[in-house]
């Protein structure tokens, strides 16, 4: 029996090889980035990432309206070190797309 972690698995190997077709290199090379996990575990403090997403796969729609924007700016005043936000479809409703 498929887990909806296994559903989710397979529309997005189906998603990630359709952008590959399209833009087959993406990555920007030789740009570095900050780790986020050597910051965090560095850190003396208790830090927080905040999520945005509109819906679960599991426990469906939670909050549909969400202004991403309004809502990351509330995170990041409330001392988040960092924001997600889940925009993958058609499991967790595009938050970006109001």
């Amino acid at each position: 029996m498929a887990t909806i972690l296994d559903k989710i698995l397979v529309e997005k190997k189906k998603q990630i090889e359709l952008l590959l077709e399209e833009q087959p290199s993406m990555v920007e090379s030789g740009v570095e980035r900050p780790s986020l996990f050597d910051r965090l575990y560095r850190s003396e403090h208790l830090q927080v990432i905040s999520e945005i997403k509109r819906a679960s796969p599991s426990k469906g729609i939670i909050a549909e309206s969400v202004n991403p924007e309004s809502q990351a700016k509330a995170y990041y005043e409330a001392g988040a070190a960092c924001i997600s936000v889940l925009t993958d479809t058609p499991f967790f409703k595009d938050p970006l797309k109001i």
